[in-house]
């Protein structure tokens, strides 16, 4: 094993990832629905449209397929307002990190691994574009260039739970299962990943979501305190 998936929210930034998406949605809702358009269904736009990406089983990628629903949802030439989204997360967007809790914990595995000569790869869900997950990276206190690859939804065609996400991101890598570790927060979203294709695992459990209520023995699992502890007994990659 030479290779560490992180996920993002609720992993490797404390967070409550729910209170996150209410709070954002809301946002994008209240500053970008159009004159005359009803605010709920506009803010009811961005879920389906981003449900679509979970969903995608196409050869679109996550980012088009967003773009294609919500403007099927919302009004045909939405996308031309692409830049002023993009303008949102170099700006307001960067309030909700108030949201997360800086613990410090993530610089310490990151550090500790790429000492130990892991490749560190952030496998957070391809439901937000690039400018959405950077400012995240960096209020979690690393750096975007801690990692050598990054799913976003520009270079994404499918997400979790679909197996076939990490069958991608493996594809893109050059890695089989036997070389990765997948740590994460969700058991149905990170932990999919052994069940479907043997890839190790830990459990994050500061932040777990267990919506199935599923058993936690399944996998190695702790806090991230537990988890730096685990990765100090990791051998030399």
């Amino acid at each position: 094993m030479d290779t560490i998936l992180f996920d993002l929210d609720g992993t490797l930034l404390p967070m409550d990832q729910n209170l996150f998406i209410k709070q954002y949605m809301g946002e994008l809702a209240q500053r970008f629905t159009p004159p005359g358009f009803d605010r709920q269904a506009f803010a009811g736009a961005l879920v389906e449209a981003t449900m679509a990406q979970i969903q995608n089983t196409s050869e679109l990628t996550n980012e088009d397929m967003f773009w294609k629903v919500f403007a099927e949802r919302t009004e045909a030439d939405i996308r031309r307002r692409e830049p002023e989204f993009l303008t949102y997360y170099k700006t307001d967007y960067r309030r909700l990190s108030s949201l997360s809790q800086n613990r410090g914990n993530a610089r310490r595995a990151v550090d500790l691994l790429r000492a130990k000569g892991y490749q560190l790869v952030l496998a957070t869900n391809p439901v937000f574009p690039q400018a959405a997950v950077w400012p995240r990276i960096q209020w979690a206190g690393i750096a975007p260039e801690d990692f050598s690859y990054i799913t976003t939804y520009e270079n994404s065609r499918r997400c979790k739970p679909n197996p076939a996400y990490f069958e991608e991101l493996l594809a893109v890598l050059g890695k089989e299962p036997a070389d990765c570790m997948m740590v994460g927060n969700d058991v149905e979203d990170d932990m999919v990943s052994s069940s479907s294709l043997g890839i190790r695992n830990y459990l994050i459990t500061d932040f777990l979501l267990n919506r199935k209520q599923r058993d936690l023995d399944l996998w190695p699992h702790g806090s991230f305190e537990d988890f730096l502890a685990f990765a100090e007994g990791l051998p030399e990659a």
